[in-house]
């Protein structure tokens, strides 16, 4: 799946999930990990297959660019953007055993409510890492 990604998007690639109940694709994720791509859980999320539901854990892996662009977003001198941009970094190295996805989204909600949406417009990447985790469905605890 790695590769097929890389090859479909290219320099524009910004992170791969995968939700997979497999033990062997779970080991594999667990285990694979390379200088710029690591995957974490960040929680589970909800598939139907075949009529069934299921909740599977939900691997994410940043890009370094990703990585590198929301270090540059979140470099500010505000102590309490300092904290956001290390709950990233958690949340992203570490996923939910570091930094469950509903105190993520509460931190992010909590900035953008103190920061307003001049500062929110200027966290794209840190937008499209929200959304993304919105559209893939990792359950808020």
């Amino acid at each position: 799946r790695i590769g097929l990604c890389r090859t479909l998007w290219g320099e524009k690639l910004q992170a791969i999930h995968v939700g997979a109940a497999d033990p062997a694709v779970l080991a594999a994720l667990s285990r694979q990990g390379s200088e710029d791509l690591s995957f974490a859980c960040v929680g589970v999320e909800r598939l139907q297959v075949a009529g069934q539901q299921y909740w599977v854990p939900d691997f994410l892996a940043a890009t370094a660019s990703l990585r590198s662009a929301l270090r540059e977003e979140l470099r500010d001198s505000d102590p309490r953007i300092g904290l956001l941009s290390q709950k990233v970094e958690a949340f992203l190295d570490e996923g939910a055993s570091a930094l469950s996805y509903a105190a993520l989204l509460g931190a992010v909600e909590g900035a953008r409510a103190s920061h307003g949406a001049a500062w929110w417009a200027s966290c794209e990447s840190l937008a499209a890492l929200m959304d993304l985790c919105e559209a893939i469905g990792v359950r808020v605890e």
